[in-house]
């Protein structure tokens, strides 16, 4: 039975990849007690290398709507300076809440500043039953 659930785990991680939008998805989800959310994003696009982070959004769909009931647009990283994705690595956006990941650089070992991007926006606020989906911006001008 193991086996046949992983089988099915890297038929769906492969399918995922494959019909993701210019090789740009969500790589993990974390979804812990009250605001401790986070989502990593991958750029597995080989021809970008580097994406500019604000030409990446988030958009949450609450309980099965068919609209999105917040959007966040990505920019600087928690560094302060870095604004791009670079090409074969995650950014991991993350909810810095009051009971959220307060204190990143030992919540988050695994995600530098360079590479994190914090928010109390109501989009890292999801639970099981929400859809997320991330959007790139192809061209520059709003073309998602």
């Amino acid at each position: 039975m193991k086996k046949v659930v992983t089988a099915l785990v890297l038929v769906f991680l492969s399918l995922s990849f494959i019909l993701a939008q210019d090789g740009i998805f969500f790589s993990e989800y974390f979804e812990g007690s009250s605001t401790q959310k986070a989502l990593e994003i991958y750029n597995g696009n080989p021809s970008q290398s580097a994406i500019d982070l604000s030409r990446l959004r988030i958009r949450i769909y609450n309980n099965g709507a068919s609209t999105p009931n917040a959007t966040l647009q990505l920019s600087t990283a928690d560094d302060g300076t870095t604004t791009t994705l670079a090409w074969n690595t995650v950014f991991v956006v993350y909810n810095n809440g009051s009971s959220g990941f307060t204190d990143p650089a030992n919540d988050l070992p695994n995600a530098p500043a360079s590479r994190r991007f914090g928010t109390t926006s109501s989009a890292i606020s999801f639970n099981g039953d929400d859809a997320l989906e991330v959007q790139y911006d192809t061209d520059g001008n709003g073309n998602w």
